[in-house]
């Protein structure tokens, strides 16, 4: 396989929306929640071209989450 590769310009864009909520039970005590949504795409920049030298599309990744968080917070203190 004789693959080469030329080094170009990549990027990465990355949007991450959150939101969160807590119930507080006494002036000590709060349970919480939280929902996390992570968008990301990339591209490394690395252009790959086969033995003939003709170039190899070039794809762009794309990632996607979403995460649930739930806790509870104590605090210490007046």
């Amino acid at each position: 396989m004789g693959y080469q590769t030329l080094k170009s310009g990549g990027f990465t864009s990355i949007v991450s929306p959150s939101i969160g909520v807590a119930y507080f039970i006494n002036r000590s005590v709060a349970l919480s929640a939280g929902l996390n949504y992570v968008w990301e795409r990339y591209n490394n920049g690395n252009q790959f071209y086969d033995a003939s030298g003709n170039p190899i599309e070039n794809t762009t990744s794309t990632s996607k989450f979403l995460s649930l968080t739930i806790g509870f917070q104590i605090f210490l203190g007046k």
